[in-house]
């Protein structure tokens, strides 16, 4: 999910190349990249787990784009 309003409000990531995932010493390493996203813009990230042992969201990360 992303926000632009430093987490007042959420809406879904544009991810045209999915989620990729590896392995890599046992340990499942997972890559997602946004699209559609402006330049000069900060935006937050989070990722929401929906059911099994590890739901919930994840912290939230910072990211202005260049």
């Amino acid at each position: 999910m992303q926000s632009t309003d430093n987490g007042e409000t959420w809406e879904d990531s544009y991810l045209p190349l999915g989620i990729k995932s590896v392995s890599v010493n046992g340990i499942p390493k997972h890559t997602v990249r946004a699209a559609q996203l402006m330049a000069g813009k900060t935006y937050l990230f989070k990722v929401v787990i929906i059911g099994g042992k590890n739901e919930g969201e994840s912290n939230v990360i910072t990211h202005t784009v260049s």
